[in-house]
């Protein structure tokens, strides 16, 4: 199993419940209901290292930990599901602005 599939998990600097999965990365963000869930693409460095400015907003509906976790491991299965697929990527040689 490839380890850009396996989730890995984290807390960032401000101490908010982060994950990992390949290049999705996911945060549990405080708000006054409770959590929410945010995404961001390509972040480098260790989840310890990540701040709030490098997600955009995601879902507002109240996320818990429980549920956090389970959007995660969905998105794993997602991913090996696509490598299951040797799916290959062809260039366009089509730009759009």
């Amino acid at each position: 199993m490839s380890t850009l599939s396996n989730p890995r998990y984290g807390r960032t600097r401000e101490g908010w419940l982060a994950a990992r999965v390949g290049e999705q990365a996911f945060v549990m963000i405080p708000q006054e209901a409770g959590h929410h869930l945010a995404k961001a693409w390509g972040l480098r460095g260790p989840i310890e290292d990540w701040v709030a400015a490098d997600f955009q907003n995601g879902r507002s509906d109240p996320f818990d930990e429980q549920r956090f976790r389970e959007v995660v491991e969905e998105w794993a299965v997602h991913r090996r599901q696509l490598a299951g697929m040797d799916r290959r990527s062809i260039p366009s040689g089509v730009t759009t602005p």
